[in-house]
Formats: structure tokens, C-alpha cells, sequence
């Protein structure tokens, strides 16, 4: 199980750093695809940013897929990781993506000219599959 981490006290180093207002409000997520906790950051009744506490391995795989893809518009912007990868604040992109997406064509359109078509090989391992639980073959 997560470790539970005080929103506010994020909050407050959130602003020191000069990332959110002080005026912040933390709303929590109750989805996500982890076992982490996802908050959103409003300001003035807007949300902004998102803030995602997880474990350390799953805070630097979002921050690595981020990081890889950050000149593409389809993704958040980090604007801020936790020296000890306990949380991670990025742009918040408003929409959803299960929900009323329109047209497949379209979407699926987004999807090959704004992401495969600018896919980066990883290059740092001999295994396939999904970042956080790698395997030695496709099959």
C-alpha cells in the first residue's frame, strides 16, 4: 500500500517553488490507472494541474514517457517531479478519454500522426512489453 502523503504540504512546496498560487485547491481523483493517487490543482475554479502520488518506479516511468514525448501536444507538461519520486505535478489537458471521444476516424487519426508517427525506440533494454513489468520475449 501507498505511504500517505499530506496534499497540502505538496501544496506548499508546490508554491515555495513558484509552480501553483497559494490559492490552490486540491480536488482527489478517485480513477487512475494505478494504485497511486491522482489529484487535481484548481485555481479560480479551474483545473490546471494534475498531481500524482505513486510509488517511485511508477513516478519515474511517467516521468520518462512524459520527458520522451514533450514536443508533441497530445501529452501534459511536467512542470514538476519530487526529488525523491514520490509525486509528480504536470499541465492538466482537459476532455476525457472514455467518454463521448467522437469519431473513431478522427481520434485514431490524432493518435498515428500525433504519436506513432513520432515514436522514440527505447533503446536501454533487451526486454518487450509494458515499462513497468518487462519480459525477456514477445511471446
Amino acid at each position: 500500500m501507498l505511504e500517505k502523503i499530506d496534499v497540502n504540504s505538496i501544496i506548499n512546496i508546490l508554491n515555495e517553488e513558484g509552480i501553483v498560487d497559494n490559492n490552490v485547491i486540491a480536488t482527489n481523483n478517485k480513477t487512475g490507472s494505478t494504485d497511486g493517487v491522482v489529484y487535481f490543482l484548481s485555481e479560480h475554479d479551474e483545473a490546471k494541474y494534475v498531481l500524482k502520488i505513486d510509488r517511485p518506479h511508477q513516478i519515474t516511468l511517467t516521468e520518462q514517457f512524459f520527458g520522451t514525448y514533450q514536443h508533441l501536444k497530445l501529452f501534459p507538461e511536467i512542470l514538476y517531479t519530487d526529488p525523491a519520486k514520490a509525486y509528480i505535478v504536470y499541465t492538466y489537458i482537459t476532455g476525457t478519454t472514455h467518454y463521448n471521444r467522437g469519431l473513431k476516424i478522427d481520434w485514431l487519426t490524432i493518435l498515428v500522426k500525433g504519436l506513432f508517427n513520432n515514436y522514440e525506440k527505447y533503446v536501454q533494454t533487451e526486454k518487450w512489453g509494458r515499462l513497468g513489468s518487462p519480459i525477456q520475449s514477445w511471446r
